[in-house]
Parts: C-alpha cells; sequence; structure tokens
C-alpha cells in the first residue's frame, strides 16, 4: 500500500490548489474524469447546491477543454492531474485511495463518476442521519437514466431535464439479500 502511494505521489501533479483549505466539517467530492467538459459544468454546480465544500478532482489526461474549464473555474477546486492508465490503476480505485488517505482523513467525503448524482437535498441531512445511526458508509442504488429524444445534451443543463426516463424492474435485475450488507441489485440493460 505504501510503495502504491509513494509512486501515485510522483505522479500526481497539482495544477490548482483550494481557495479554501479543508477543515474538520469540511464536505469533500472525489472524482477521476476524462474528456467529461460537457457534463462538468452541471456537476459541479449541483454538488455545490447540496453542500460539497471541496472537489478534488483528478483529469486522467483529457484532451477536450475539462482541464481549462476547471483551471478557470471559480469553485474550491484542488485539480491533479496523471497520464497513466486508469486500468493499470485498478480503474482509478487506487488513485482514489490514495487522495483519500493523503487529503480526507476523518472527513465527511463523496466519490462519485462525472455523470453520477447523488439524489438528496442537502449532504448535511444525510451526515446528520447516518451520524445517528453510528453509520460511517453510505451505499446508493446506481440508476441509468435515458432521453426518450435524439436531442443532445448541452453544457449545464441538468441531468435529470434531458434524460428522465430508466428502466422498470423487470427480469432483467437480480436482487440478492443473502450474505451481503443491504441489498445487492444488478442487471439491466447493461448486464
Amino acid at each position: 500500500k505504501y510503495i502504491i502511494f509513494k509512486i501515485y505521489l510522483n505522479i500526481m501533479i497539482i495544477n490548482k490548489k483550494f481557495y479554501n483549505p479543508i477543515q474538520y466539517d469540511s464536505r469533500i467530492l472525489l472524482c477521476v474524469f476524462r474528456d467529461e467538459n460537457i457534463l462538468l459544468d452541471h456537476f459541479i454546480n449541483y454538488y455545490s447546491n447540496i453542500g460539497i465544500t471541496h472537489f478534488i478532482l483528478l483529469n486522467n489526461d483529457s484532451q477536450d477543454e475539462s482541464f481549462q474549464y476547471l483551471m478557470n473555474s471559480k469553485e474550491n477546486i484542488m485539480l491533479l492531474s496523471t497520464n497513466l492508465s486508469y486500468k493499470e490503476a485498478n480503474f482509478g480505485a487506487d488513485w482514489i485511495n490514495y487522495l483519500l488517505d493523503k487529503y480526507c482523513r476523518d472527513k465527511w467525503c463523496i466519490v462519485v463518476d462525472v455523470d453520477e448524482l447523488i439524489y438528496i437535498d442537502n449532504i448535511n441531512n444525510l451526515i446528520y442521519s447516518m451520524e445517528k445511526n453510528n453509520s460511517n458508509i453510505c451505499n446508493f442504488l446506481l440508476l441509468d437514466m435515458y432521453s426518450n429524444t435524439n436531442r443532445d445534451y448541452q453544457k449545464g443543463e441538468s441531468f435529470l431535464n434531458h434524460s428522465y426516463y430508466f428502466d422498470k424492474y423487470n427480469n432483467y435485475y437480480n436482487i440478492n439479500t443473502k450474505g451481503t450488507i443491504g441489498h445487492g441489485i444488478w442487471g439491466g440493460v447493461r448486464n
């Protein structure tokens, strides 16, 4: 573990630092991304509006304008870069674990992809509920949403305004309640 962390320390370049440093009550979002410029505006605004105070974003060799957009953003972002293989980094999990260990000990954090929104009204309400139940981790159901038109998604548009359809539960899904914490649901059109 520590050898991997030392290696990542040398390959992640910090391109932009936070305006405000991480504090005891910070709410931190971590994300690895590549070529997500069209989605970043809504993604950042959405999570800022539900209470995220700090964004740790790792650019994995984007070729679009994602990097420039985030460098010019007024949000409280730490922007890092790497050009190493996403697959060889355990599909980004090794990088995220390194960043969690380095910057986020004893902090409330969310780890998501740019096309994932946690459907809550306020992060502090979620944290309050988790603390009340002595929980320190929360799993969410990933629900793929689709558009019913051929109209392209427009930068800055709400994901849900563009894509508000989803698959109903059917025989393509499987539910496992034995031997797991909570429910395991998988399947659907990507199965």
